[in-house]
């Protein structure tokens, strides 16, 4: 596999994250700058710092992936399926204040996931197919770096994650 398809790969894997370091060069402040409160749903925003620090750390482990080398199509799709699964609990029980976002990162990892499916879980089908201009396009949207820039600050600011450098 060659090191542009790797990079692909890590950046959709990335964009998982409702967290992830999604954006552009601008960089987020680095104080934090809210205390957390209630959230819209009726979890606490602490509950929810707390459900955005687990799946930080179920992301974390299938960062690995992309570190070993190329995933085998069980481990793609085990790892994307169940951040997508995550992820979409996060955009249940997000504040008002960023529920936005987070619909629209969710959304496009949704369009990875069933672009993923599409080709069996096999990295080089994806990249090879007609595919894959429509998913380097999800990884380059302006709309959805921007959306997880913000998801970033608010994590920060909110919960006290760390931004990523």
């Amino acid at each position: 596999m060659t090191r542009t398809t790797t990079l692909l790969l890590g950046a959709a894997l990335a964009a998982t994250s409702l967290l992830a370091a999604c954006g552009d060069d601008a960089k987020p402040a680095t104080t934090p700058t809210t205390q957390a409160g209630t959230g819209t749903t009726g979890m606490s925003q602490d509950a929810f710092c707390d459900m955005v620090r687990n799946y930080e750390a179920k992301s974390n482990e299938f960062d690995a992936l992309f570190q070993a080398g190329t995933p085998t199509p069980e481990a793609l799709e085990t790892a994307f399926t169940t951040m997508a699964g995550l992820q979409g609990e996060l955009v249940a029980n997000a504040p008002a204040d960023v529920k936005a976002d987070a619909e629209l990162v969710l959304a496009g990892v949704d369009e990875m996931v069933a672009m993923f499916a599409a080709h069996n879980w096999d990295v080089a089908a994806l990249m090879t197919s007609d595919d894959a201009a429509e998913f380097q396009a999800l990884i380059d949207d302006p709309a959805i770096a921007d959306a997880g820039d913000r998801l970033d600050q608010w994590g920060f600011d909110t919960c006290g994650i760390p931004l990523d450098s």
